[in-house]
């Protein structure tokens, strides 16, 4: 499938750093990192998953964790400023749902790597019933969203399970919205996805699959695909279990590079920027060494 992407070249742009590709988390999209972008020093992709922003779904029965994988893959390899002709490593960073979808890309392609970056998530497996939203499953699979207004939206945003006041808060944030600016009479869209949230709890959170890559990634050596990784946790409403975060620790050892936000909620690109921004700048000049 071809996905939807945001990318971006700074003003200020440092060409000798990596491209860096960035996957967003459930009931998101590239929107999320349109502020972190303009000020990155490198070039950046943000790619829409599956489902999400302006990609389509396509069919729900072929959502797997190697086709989302694959999805990447297509993108990757026919991006300029991602592989191109050389075919230089990319840094790779996936907040929450999508540090998941990075963690199985760099387990699968670790030569197109030249740094991982996860952002608030860990490796545990967690059950489709622990889906904070009841979703309705024939409403979530089904779910349209283009919308004749926003409250057509809010309407059915609560039909398929989602509380009002959070579809209220994606109005204000963008991520539903009118789909002609300067039209009144304008048809709405949702770049949230029930559908995703469904699919990406039953294929890929309970499931072992955040262990096995992490683990695979882990087993790399120096001489095939080993390349440095950054956990990033939230010191306010984590979805990180702490044994879990020991566990990742233990497990890659001196490749990888802890760090926490005590003030940063989940989305700490957006609660705590400044020290998100610091750190993961830092990390691009690392791995430029693997450009």
């Amino acid at each position: 499938m071809d996905l939807s992407y945001v990318e971006c070249t700074p003003s200020s742009l440092d060409d000798s750093l990596p491209t860096v590709l960035l996957i967003h988390g459930l009931d998101s999209s590239s929107h999320t990192w349109r502020s972190i972008q303009p000020l990155l020093p490198c070039c950046s992709v943000a790619i829409d998953c599956r489902g999400c922003g302006r990609s389509p779904l396509g069919n729900p029965k072929e959502f797997t964790t190697e086709q989302v994988v694959d999805d990447v893959k297509r993108l990757v390899d026919n991006h300029k400023l991602l592989h191109g002709v050389e075919k230089k490593p990319f840094v790779i960073l996936g907040h929450s749902m999508g540090g998941r979808i990075a963690m199985s890309y760099a387990a699968k392609h670790p030569r197109d790597v030249a740094a991982l970056v996860v952002e608030d998530m860990d490796i545990r497996r967690r059950s489709v019933t622990s889906n904070f939203v009841p979703l309705v499953e024939d409403l979530a699979l089904d779910f349209n969203r283009e919308f004749d207004s926003a409250d057509d939206a809010l309407k059915s945003f609560s039909e398929v399970g989602y509380p009002r006041d959070m579809a209220s808060r994606w109005i204000e944030e963008g991520r539903i919205y009118p789909k002609e600016t300067d039209d009144k009479n304008s048809k709405w869209w949702s770049d949230v996805n029930p559908a995703f949230r469904l699919l990406c709890y039953r294929h890929y959170f309970d499931s072992n699959s955040g262990e096995e890559s992490w683990m695979e990634i882990a087993s790399k050596t120096e001489d095939f695909g080993q390349f440095p990784v950054m956990l990033m946790v939230a010191g306010i409403g984590t979805v990180c279990e702490e044994s879990s975060v020991q566990a990742m620790v233990e497990s890659m050892g001196e490749r990888l590079s802890l760090s926490r936000y005590p003030q940063g909620k989940h989305s700490i690109h957006n609660s705590a920027r400044e020290s998100f921004m610091k750190d993961f700048v830092r990390m691009i000049r690392d791995a430029s060494d693997r450009k």
